[in-house]
């Protein structure tokens, strides 16, 4: 079902492009997801609207951008142009101020998030209006400045009294331990606070944990803000996209006993799931007369295994209930 994701802040809007790039990568590029998968997060352009504007542009991203400072929309926007894979955002999809609010917590939830709820919340109904059902929302921001995580709290609150029966998940940025800002412990414990009230899930991402991901792992000395939305983003689509679509294991045929087997020294799972994945891949060896290893039949466990965490979390990301 579609989902609307809000941008909210510097933080949410670079987030967020690296978020629907990703989604792009994994939807469009390999196509094993389906179309449905893809209308959960884009709309789809009709074929005379993509003549007339951009034919490589055929999708567009369900958001709503908001920001205290025009400039981080219209940079999100340009990636988004620049990107190589076939989606942009829509043309009225911002909102946005003059000032930010500098970092301050209190400024952002009682001035700047009244003065443009009203605006924010006609973007998100014609949103809402443009999906078959609206399954929820995806909140993008930060815990450390002032728009993210003042005005965004503040959204999140006029989101659930809008709509009380929509589910909402905020991935929310931890900020360094050391960071620039100096009152952001106050910041994040405020916005945790009052997100803890209306959410139906908090998805926290530490950027310690995302450089530490960008140094160790990917071997970037000097990472970017840029990677460490490139690595928050796919961990995001990783955990919010459906498993490919793979075709089911044949059963083995009850008149031939022989064929493939599974040849193991190795100990195995004893668990529910465990022995009914081990039986799946036998009948399949029995079936296509294969011989298995214990190293094959391990490796095939600890991805199934995985394959039903990530479905789990898949399926009950959105109904948590509040």
């Amino acid at each position: 079902m579609p989902i609307v994701t809000v941008q909210l802040g510097q933080c949410g809007n670079q987030l967020g492009v690296s978020w629907f790039d990703s989604l792009a990568a994994e939807l469009f590029s390999s196509g094993n997801l389906g179309t449905c998968a893809a209308d959960a997060y884009f709309e789809q352009h009709a074929a005379n609207a993509a003549t007339r504007s951009n034919s490589t542009k055929q999708w567009t991203a369900r958001a709503v951008m908001v920001d205290m400072e025009p400039k981080v929309i219209y940079s999100a926007k340009q990636q988004a142009v620049a990107s190589n894979h076939s989606w942009c955002y829509g043309k009225n999809c911002a909102v946005s101020g003059q000032s930010g609010s500098g970092n301050n917590w209190a400024l952002g939830h009682n001035k700047y998030g009244p003065a443009v709820a009203p605006a924010v919340l006609e973007l998100v109904r014609k949103q809402v209006e443009a999906c078959d059902v609206c399954e929820g929302f995806l909140l993008l921001q930060s815990m450390a400045g002032g728009t993210g995580a003042g005005a965004g709290t503040y959204m999140a609150e006029a989101l659930i009294d809008e709509y009380s029966n929509a589910h909402m998940l905020n991935c929310c940025i931890w900020p360094f331990a050391a960071g620039e800002v100096t009152v952001q412990p106050y910041n994040t414990l405020l916005s945790m606070s009052a997100l803890a009230e209306v959410s139906s899930g908090i998805l926290l991402m530490q950027n310690e944990v995302l450089h530490a991901t960008c140094t160790r792992l990917l071997g970037i000395k000097q990472p970017s803000f840029q990677d460490l939305n490139a690595v928050a983003a796919r961990g995001l689509a990783g955990a919010l996209l459906p498993c490919k679509v793979r075709p089911p294991i044949p059963a083995r045929p009850s008149s031939s006993p022989a064929g493939g087997a599974v040849t193991s020294s190795r100990p195995l799972s004893t668990g529910s799931k465990g022995r009914r994945r081990q039986q799946e891949v036998q009948q399949h060896a029995h079936a296509i007369g294969k011989q298995y290893t214990a190293d094959d039949m391990c490796q095939v466990e600890d991805a199934g295994h995985m394959l039903h965490m990530m479905a789990d979390l898949t399926c009950h990301l959105f109904s948590h209930p509040r």
